[in-house]
This record gives structure tokens, C-alpha cells and sequence, in this order.
């Protein structure tokens, strides 16, 4: 099969790797400075995480955002009047769609075109080749902004036994859920204790199932509203940045947990176990309802997974169920299969790490950008 002829675009043309919202906040900038982005985004929609016909996206019906509706917004265009503190998953990816038909970036998007591969085409330019509707694309760009997220591949975790769990609903990751309905009446095993594990515990208790959580080790939870206020607004503010870059890390633990336990109380106060003294060892999540839910004992805390025997669950305390459903909150891999080997190797690039300068760059790739792919080794790490 002859190869697809390859097309040089003018420098001032971008490529954008995705049309969620790191892409199109980065193609709304580039037009702004003379620059011409084209967006190329696999699924038919755009929204990355927000739009659940993506195949990319893990969000379930009636999830919120865990961060504010004033956190959760471009500086140059604000939430449509009575939009709740909290925006669900419909109105974030309408108010994507509606900053995308601001600025006109619509026209600019490429629907159906998934991203192949990313590799180099000599000094100083880029091959991008991507497939889609219109067939197989080479083209060569001067410079690349990678928005293709880093929520995409689940992180499953070895469990012994976890391949022959017999429990009629069997074993999936969060990214799976599709809502509480059919747990409802049944018991089931939720593993994580990060914001999505969290939450879909608490969706699931709420909705009628029986929840056991289970985790590797306790974090501090604070709830999303702190005497009517969000806690981004309270915990994330100006006085706590400059504090982060001036204090010593025992000291800005100390501070951290004495406002979380003052504001939100410690786990243990509510059933759960307790948590290791130094907060930044423990890590913190965010859950409106878990820790009401587990001193009401609808959801129960165990440890983490020893093994699987059938439809028996046990955790390392000892202590065992049998439930009719797992589910994996346990975070995700970091997966960029269409970057090339060699420049997989130059940034470093595996399941948990990529290196780059302000989450942004590297030195061996001018021209490239990575946009929103983050890597916290220990915040991942924490189950």
C-alpha cells in the first residue's frame, strides 16, 4: 500500500493533539498571537473528558466537578448564569462548546482524527500522521502542542485472584461506571481512596449498594463546601502559594493539616482509620458525603486487596466479603502510545513519569509542548 504524500504546513500553522479543554484553551491563545492551530481530536465531539461519547473520556452520569465553578473556567469567558458551585459533566462540556463558538474555534477542529504517531522530520519540524475519516494524513508542522490528557489508561493494579472473581458483576475499573442503578441491593468492593474512588463510593451508597472501600492508606478528606464556601477558595489561595515557596516542608505540613483537621476533622473522628501524621505522607482527597457515609456506616473502610479466592475478597487485616461487584478507582497510567521510541526515551517517558520542565517542556524537543499532562509521583502513588 503506497504511503499517504506528505503535506509541509507553513509555520505559522500548529497542530493541537486534542480538543479538550487544554486544546482549545491553547488554540484560542495561538490565534490571539498570529498563529493559525489545527486541532486534531479522535473522537466525533469535542470536550476531552467532558464529552462522554469520547472513548478517551471516564466520567459517569451525575458526576460534578471537584473543583469550583470559578476555578473551573477560562479567565475570558465565565459559567452561563445559574450554573451550580459544582458544574456537572453536561454543563462543563456545554460551557466548552460555547467558548469554542466564541472564538471560533470550531472551524478549526478536525473530528474523527486520531493521532498515529509524533515523531521528528529534521531539525526543528515535526511529523504528525493521524488517521480518520479522511484516510491516513503525514503532515510536517514547526511547532506541536500535545492536550491529549493523561486520564485515559486505566491503571489496574495485581491482585491475586482478581482474573477469576466470580461475583456476578465482576471486576472494573472507575472509568467503567456508568451510574449506581445496577449495584443497587448488591455489595460492592470500591478500591482507591482518591477523589473518583471516593465519590463513586459515595454515589453507590446513596444509590442503595453496600460499599466496602478499600485502600492502601488513609487520606485526609475535606468536603468540597466549607461552611457554605468552596475549599479551593480556602485552601488554594494566594496566602497558600506564597507560604508553599517560602516555609519549610515540616512546617508547611503542619500548617496544611492543623487548617484540614480544624476545617474537616480527622478520618478516624468519623470510623475511618487514621491517617499518617505527616499529611503530605498521607495525602489529601475530596468528598462531600464519604466520611458522613462511613460514620453511618453505609460505607464500610477496610485495608487494601490480600487476594482474590473466587467470590471471597480478603484484605490484609484479615477480615473478608463476598461481594457481587469490584470496582477499581486506582488512577491511570501515563500513555502517549503514538510517541516515537526515541523520543519516548529522550523525555523519560513510562507508566508514571515524563520529564519536562514545568510540566511543559523539554530540551531535546523545541517546537513541542505537553499541555495538562502533570505527573505527581507521590500523589499517584497514593491509593
Amino acid at each position: 500500500m503506497s504511503q499517504p504524500p506528505c503535506i509541509i504546513q507553513p509555520d505559522h500553522v500548529v497542530a493541537v493533539l486534542g480538543a479538550g479543554p487544554g486544546g482549545l484553551v491553547a488554540a484560542r491563545w495561538l490565534i490571539a498571537r498570529g498563529l493559525e492551530p489545527v486541532l486534531l481530536e479522535a473522537a466525533g465531539r469535542l470536550g476531552g473528558q467532558w464529552n462522554p461519547e469520547s472513548p478517551m473520556s471516564g466520567t459517569w452520569p451525575g458526576m460534578r466537578t471537584n473543583t469550583s465553578r470559578v476555578m473551573t473556567a477560562f479567565s475570558d469567558l465565565e459559567h452561563a448564569e445559574g450554573t451550580p458551585v459544582y458544574p456537572s459533566q453536561a454543563e462543563m462540556l456545554a460551557y466548552l462548546e460555547r467558548y469554542a463558538a466564541r472564538f471560533d474555534l470550531v472551524r478549526r477542529i478536525r473530528f474523527g482524527c486520531r493521532v498515529t504517531l509524533l515523531d521528528r522530520a529534521g531539525t526543528g519540524r515535526w511529523l504528525v500522521k493521524s488517521s480518520g475519516d479522511g484516510g491516513e494524513r503525514s503532515e510536517v508542522f514547526r511547532r506541536v502542542v500535545v492536550a491529549t490528557g493523561r486520564y485515559v489508561q486505566p491503571d489496574v493494579p495485581a491482585i491475586a485472584g482478581i482474573a477469576g472473581f466470580t461475583g456476578t458483576l465482576g471486576v472494573s475499573h472507575t472509568r467503567q461506571y456508568d451510574g449506581p442503578g445496577r449495584y443497587r441491593g448488591r455489595k460492592v468492593v470500591v478500591g482507591g481512596c482518591s477523589i473518583s474512588a471516593l465519590e463513586i463510593a459515595s454515589d453507590l451508597a446513596l444509590g442503595g449498594a453496600e460499599v466496602v472501600a478499600s485502600y492502601r492508606r488513609q487520606r485526609y478528606i475535606v468536603p468540597k463546601l466549607l461552611a457554605g464556601v468552596p475549599t479551593d477558595h480556602v485552601l488554594f489561595s494566594r496566602a497558600a502559594a506564597l507560604a508553599a515557596g517560602a516555609l519549610p516542608p515540616t512546617a508547611l505540613a503542619q500548617g496544611l493539616k492543623a487548617t484540614v483537621v480544624r476545617q474537616a476533622g480527622s478520618p478516624e473522628q468519623y470510623g475511618a482509620p487514621v491517617p499518617a501524621e505527616d499529611i503530605f505522607v498521607a495525602g489529601i482527597a475530596q468528598s462531600q458525603s464519604f466520611l458522613a457515609l462511613v460514620a453511618e456506616g453505609r460505607i464500610v473502610p477496610r485495608p487494601w486487596i490480600a487476594g482474590i479466592d473466587g467470590g471471597t475478597v480478603h484484605f490484609v487485616d484479615g477480615t473478608h466479603c463476598q461481594p457481587d461487584a469490584i470496582l477499581l478507582g486506582t488512577g491511570y497510567r501515563l500513555s502517549l502510545p503514538w510517541l516515537a521510541p526515541a523520543l519516548a526515551a529522550a523525555v523519560g517517558l513510562d507508566a508514571r513519569h515524563i520529564d519536562l520542565h514545568d510540566y511543559t517542556f523539554h530540551h531535546e524537543m523545541d517546537g513541542v509542548a505537553f499541555l495538562g499532562i502533570n505527573v505527581n509521583d507521590r500523589l499517584d502513588s497514593a491509593r
